[in-house]
């Protein structure tokens, strides 16, 4: 009896490991503190966009530079960062922002999720899930916003689904926030806290994407027009979970393992 019991609670502690019980264990995809004193060109593409570009801070941190001498982007539209990398599929983006402006012309951010970046040479349009953080709207009071959309237009220019809108947000300006987005499979969860409290336990969304639009990308981040921004300390972690018969599996050679190991013993001791 103690010895099925012993298996029993071997499977058991197997599978809440995997399942992802020991969370500061999970495998790191991508990561990025910008201590190194610039942006790392082997793990980011920037896009200069007329002049706008995102910069090294030397506080440690990226930043959106300024054009001209005004602190705005002037018309410059969205000006992004993206990873070199083009395969992120399930995984765990979290990171720190700041933004610094609110009320002017649309001024949004946005975290691009298994996307693709707009190709300036062939004039391929991006495309991806994108999550939006909104302060203010055109140089009038409105509520903060946030939102994930579908977007395609690299192959269809209509293709623009919102699949979660909250206009009931509230951010500072220049107070830091994390920020943690969830991809897996077609399941996209998004949620935020102050950076000096603790995280929050509800997401704020989460959301199916029947169509299951794109398996895989890029990660990047956007400062649209005249949004200023900082970006800081962006993680990215596997959260794949293991489909039960894997998990099964595992656990049947581990218990199948210790048998062998017992029988061995008791051979010896013949």
């Amino acid at each position: 009896m103690m010895k099925k019991l012993s298996l029993i609670a071997i499977l058991s502690i197997l599978t809440f490991c995997v399942m992802g019980g020991n969370t500061a264990n999970a495998l790191i995809l991508f990561s990025d503190d910008f201590e190194s004193g610039a942006i790392d060109s082997s793990k980011w593409m920037l896009e200069n966009n007329r002049g706008a570009s995102w910069y090294y801070n030397p506080n440690g941190y990226i930043s959106v530079q300024q054009v001209g001498g005004s602190p705005y982007h002037q018309s410059n539209r969205q000006t992004d960062i993206w990873t070199i990398r083009n395969d992120f599929s399930d995984f765990t983006l979290t990171y720190d922002i700041r933004f610094n402006n609110e009320y002017a012309h649309n001024v949004f951010r946005t975290t691009y999720l298994r996307g693709s970046p707009y190709n300036v040479s062939t004039g391929v349009q991006m495309n991806g899930y994108t999550a939006y953080a909104t302060l203010g709207y055109n140089w009038i009071p409105q509520n903060d916003s946030a939102s994930i959309d579908l977007i395609d237009y690299a192959s269809n220019p209509t293709v623009h689904n919102s699949l979660a809108h909250d206009v009931n947000t509230d951010f500072e300006v220049e107070e830091w926030y994390t920020f943690k987005l969830e991809a897996n499979g077609d399941n996209l969860k998004y949620k935020f806290w102050k950076r000096n409290e603790a995280e929050v336990s509800d997401w704020l969304f989460d959301v199916i994407d029947s169509s299951s639009y794109f398996p895989e990308g890029n990660i990047g981040f956007g400062s649209y027009w005249n949004a200023l921004t900082d970006i800081d300390n962006i993680v990215v972690e596997s959260s794949a979970i293991p489909e039960p018969a894997t998990i099964t599996l595992l656990g049947l050679g581990l218990m199948g393992l210790t048998g062998l190991t017992r029988n061995n013993a008791t051979n010896k001791r013949k």
